[in-house]
């Protein structure tokens, strides 16, 4: 299946706003990684980076790492 990327990121914001809740239940403090999987165009894998010193997002989809990176470099 190919994504289009540029549809997705401007039509399912949805699909983030469902994920963002479930930000408050990432501890607290120090954490040293977490891997996105199915991250998409990278909206939630961007505010994941504020709570990890590293954040590794992945994706089957080229198309949708590719508009990650350019939103996120």
């Amino acid at each position: 299946m190919k994504w289009d990327a540029e549809l997705y990121q401007n039509s399912h914001e949805f699909v983030a706003d469902y994920g963002r809740g479930l930000l408050d239940f990432i501890p607290t403090g120090q954490i040293d990684s977490i891997l996105d999987l199915g991250c998409g165009t990278g909206v939630l894998t961007q505010e994941l980076a504020l709570l990890a010193d590293h954040v590794l997002g992945v994706d089957s989809s080229s198309e949708m790492i590719k508009k990650a990176r350019a939103l996120y470099p």
